[in-house]
């Protein structure tokens, strides 16, 4: 978590915008979004289950500027466009019942949706955990969708030789409009 923060940090910097759009797209127990918060902006805050809505909130406490949609990542239509950044944790929640899964369905749509609306020089972050079941489908069904769609550019960061750890990919949108 500690190398994303950091790419997200540098990322959000270099774009040298005084109001930045943020969106945490599975906030969890709300650590990234209060990583995300501090930048400032519109943050906003989604998440399926209502005890991460809560836990999001209370991490939050001291922002105003967030806003929290207890939905699916899968439909993010309703978020203004040119965001800045966007990020993921897919799996399951943290002390909660794992059998609540992000699926290779719901993210490929809210990934279409996030490319859509993203900023000419916006960033996706996906962390893909792959323990769990579904995990290793999930994040070839996502490698899949990023070779196969023009206009985009990914990096994928893995640490070697250690398993169940998870891996992360950054995605940009080239200029083009039209990515599929």
């Amino acid at each position: 978590m500690e190398i994303a923060h950091a790419l997200w940090k540098k990322h959000l910097l270099n774009l040298q915008k005084s109001e930045l759009t943020l969106v945490d797209a599975t906030c969890g127990n709300g650590h990234d979004s209060l990583f995300l918060a501090s930048f400032g902006g519109s943050l906003h805050c989604i998440d399926i289950q209502e005890q991460a809505i809560v836990r999001t909130k209370e991490q939050l406490a001291a922002f105003e500027h967030a806003s929290y949609h207890l939905t699916s990542h899968e439909d993010l239509s309703f978020l203004p466009g040119d965001i800045d950044l966007i990020v993921y944790n897919l799996g399951y929640l943290p002390g909660s019942d794992k059998k609540v899964i992000t699926t290779q369905e719901s993210t490929l749509k809210s990934l279409t949706h996030a490319v859509e609306k993203l900023a000419p020089n916006g960033m996706i972050s996906i962390m893909i955990y792959t323990g769990h079941e579904g995990g290793e489908e999930e994040k070839k069904c996502i490698i899949n969708f990023l070779n196969s769609a023009k206009y985009l550019s990914y990096f994928h960061i893995t640490a070697p030789k250690r398993q169940n750890c998870p891996e992360t990919l950054l995605i940009t949108r080239q200029k083009a409009k039209k990515y599929l």
